[in-house]
């Protein structure tokens, strides 16, 4: 299919031209990538299931081919780091101007995709690929949540070969979501393919658009079907017009835009007799319909999906978004003459993992060797016991000869077996470690014990490992994190009426929302001058851009949480940290960090500060439990026995102390009319101040003078019952002593 719009072929239409050249197309792919193509799957049959070729073993007939796959487990391994890690997409907003509820409901409504496509199998797949072969795929997939149901829902599938998939060469996203054209091979039975097309020629789907794909199903030739999923842009012209106003608008856009006007100018000018001549003028000049003054013709496009044989045109629909759905996954590619190059994990591990095979092969034919006698004899004396001697190994009394008239006397000469050769010992431990060296995967990655000496080596080595292969889960990063965009980018069309859509919160519990709702209140829309309802949940408002976080690899998140539970439980004796404690394991990235913030959550953090995060009143404090009340009761009887306690021992005060009371009274009642003299002689100042005043100023003399007059009083009737309070205290005191 040619890339220019004017000549793009219809597949209703014109079906046996459109497959001819997305044949062309698909093929395009195969010698671009045709050396890749070859190479993966050599890779994948050198990794999985024998290094050595058919020409090997035929040229090594009758001696030792073993395979000593040490290439494998560190696959696998690569493998388990990622099935532990627990990538999350975040949004934002691009513009800044949608709320952080609108952007937490696209992650969750994300989350709950992923929940439900099994996107762990999905990017597992993909990353396995994209380690055995240098590049993998998974695609985004749109269709109706049930046979009864017209409403839509995303979902992720996985690619099950990537060998079967293609794009167009000239795509320059790294994860080639710009392509021209893109798709892969779906391999099914003919049964299958009768049920679902059952006017189609089976003929043409005989054999797959990718001539690469044949190679990999050739024993299955008579039992199963091909058919391509093929996504492609088709281009459209649009005119946009700029008005004096500084809007732009599609030619469509305008058209309804100028009719909305003209209908509102005409329902606004009836109210002209009720309006006065500036509010008439106001709604003249806002309803007039804004000049265009500039316009041009640009191209844009759709991506459409075709499903195809050889021959015919299955199906054909409208995919949602701008980017294609189909996400190429790389894992290490170079560019040489302008191809990519796609680099399988284990490429270099390739020549070190033969010649230790080699090695060890070698190693189990000298044992083997080692172990048969050689003797030098004739002929004659074996003959008629040759069964016995062609395998000493038998065990048997005695090996017995013929003698030999030739030679009188002789009998079978044994010879030393050959020693076993300790360098290839050595050879061997070697090409194990160019294998760990060329992958950069070494034993202390493993958890084995390797070279390094001290923990601070061992970290180092550790290090460095992760390093050396770190641009392979980066990359798989880069996938999931486009992979969002895709979604987003899908969402406005798919999620396009009014319903109720299943949600995934971070805590892992699920909700349903509603969304595209009419509000129940209008809103007047003063450039309108009409009531408009909002529309709440609007899933097609807004603009997003996706990152990705990725949660360690389970050893470190092991490592890690133990670390972060040490010093939780050493920072729990602060009394801050139960209101915090919550936060604290949101952070914590571990398997199990959900349980850790629940738990924290039911028994540390206040219920009122929980209350308060999710804008409820805090509830009321809990009534004591039959303990606590007893507890409480205890306490206070305790409290009840030390003052009767106290009570006793005041009343064994001596009299002599008596005297010392007396003094402290009389010394407090003296203070006390001091403070009250000097206060009088506050005020007095304070009246001789207000004296001065104008006449304007006296009422307000008048009721300070109240107040001055009020507080004198107050005073003095403070310290009388003071005095009263101390004689009564005297009283008591003398009373006891009696």
């Amino acid at each position: 299919m040619t890339n220019s719009y004017k000549d793009q072929l219809d597949p209703v239409k014109q079906p046996e031209e459109f497959v001819i050249a997305a044949t062309q197309n698909v093929n395009m792919w195969a010698g671009y990538y045709s050396s890749a193509i070859i190479q993966a799957r050599l890779m994948r049959n050198f990794t999985y299931v024998s290094a050595w070729t058919a020409a090997e073993k035929r040229e090594r007939f009758n001696r030792p081919t073993l395979d000593f796959n040490n290439i494998q487990p560190i696959v696998r391994a690569l493998l388990a780091e990622q099935r532990e890690a627990d990538p999350q997409l975040q949004l934002f907003s691009i513009s800044g101007d949608v709320p952080q509820q609108q952007i937490e409901m696209r992650e969750d409504l994300i989350r709950h995709i992923s929940y439900q496509s099994n996107s762990k199998m999905v990017y597992q797949t993909g990353y396995k690929d994209a380690i055995d072969c240098g590049y993998g795929a998974w695609v985004v997939k749109h269709d109706y949540e049930s046979p009864d149901s017209f409403n839509k829902k995303l979902m992720l599938r996985p690619i099950k070969d990537v060998l079967a998939c293609f794009w167009a060469p000239d795509a320059e996203h790294p994860n080639k979501t710009d392509a021209m054209f893109s798709g892969y091979t779906i391999t099914m039975s003919k049964k299958e393919f009768e049920r679902r097309w059952p006017d189609s020629d089976i003929a043409g789907a005989a054999s797959p658009m990718l001539n690469e794909v044949a190679q990999l199903t050739y024993d299955q030739a008579d039992k199963v079907c091909y058919v391509t999923e093929y996504y492609y842009k088709e281009f459209y012209n649009k005119t946009v017009f700029l008005l004096e106003n500084g809007k732009s608008y599609t030619k469509d856009e305008y058209e309804k835009y100028s009719k909305k006007m003209k209908k509102l100018r005409k329902k606004l000018l009836a109210l002209k007799p009720i309006l006065n001549p500036q509010d008439y003028q106001k709604i003249i000049d806002t309803t007039e319909i804004s000049p265009v003054i500039e316009k041009r013709t640009s191209t844009d496009f759709r991506i459409r999906c075709c499903l195809l044989t050889r021959t015919d045109v299955l199906e054909t629909s409208e995919v949602p978004g701008k980017k294609m759905p189909l996400i190429y996954v790389e894992g290490f590619s170079t560019i040489i003459d302008g191809r990519q190059i796609p680099i399988p994990f284990a490429k270099a591990a390739v020549d070190p993992q033969r010649l230790l095979n080699y090695t060890g092969s070698t190693i189990a034919e000298t044992l083997a060797k080692s172990r048969k006698e050689q003797y030098i004899l004739t002929p004659t004396m074996i003959a008629g016991r040759e069964q016995y001697w062609r395998d000493t190994s038998n065990i048997q009394g005695a090996l017995v000869a013929n003698p030999d008239p030739m030679v009188p006397g002789a009998l079978p000469v044994p010879q030393q077996a050959a020693p076993f050769n300790g360098a290839l010992s050595q050879v061997y431990v070697q090409c194990q470690n160019d294998v760990r060296a060329t992958t950069g995967r070494f034993a202390e990655n493993a958890g084995a014990e390797g070279s390094a000496e001290s923990g601070l080596a061992v970290l180092q080595k550790q290090a460095s490992g992760n390093l050396t292969v770190g641009i392979y889960p980066d990359n798989l990063l880069d996938a999931i994190a486009e992979t969002g965009r895709v979604l987003v980018g899908m969402m406005p069309e798919t999620y396009d009426n009014d319903r109720m859509i299943t949600l995934k919160g971070k805590g892992g519990d699920s909700y349903t929302a509603r969304i595209n709702y009419k509000s129940d209140m209008p809103t007047f829309n003063p450039d309108t001058f009409e009531d408009e309802y909002e529309t709440i949940n609007d899933f097609s408002a807004g603009e997003f851009d996706v990152e990705v976080v990725a949660g360690a690899s389970f050893a470190a998140q092991q490592m890690q949480q133990q670390q972060m539970i040490e010093a939780a439980f050493s920072a729990s004796q602060s009394p801050l940290f139960n209101n915090f404690s919550d936060l604290y394991f949101e952070n914590m990235n571990a398997p199990n960090k959900n349980e850790f913030v629940k738990r924290a959550k039911n028994f540390l953090v206040d219920p009122a500060i929980i209350a308060m995060d999710k804008g409820e009143q805090p509830p009321p404090p809990p009534e004591p439990s039959p303990l606590q009340k007893v507890q409480m009761m205890s306490e206070l009887m305790q409290s009840f026995a030390d003052l009767k306690d106290a009570e006793a021992k005041l009343n064994q005060i001596k009299v002599d102390n008596l005297s010392t009371v007396g003094d402290i009274i009389t010394e407090s009642m003296k203070l006390k009319s001091q403070q009250t003299s000097d206060r009088a002689s506050e005020i007095a100042s304070a009246a001789e101040i207000v004296k001065a005043l104008s006449e304007s100023e006296a009422k307000k003399v008048e009721s300070a003078s109240r107040i001055a007059r009020s507080i004198i009083d107050t005073e003095n009737a403070n310290l009388r019952a003071e005095n009263d309070e101390y004689k009564g205290v005297l009283a008591s005191l003398f009373s006891i002593q009696e």
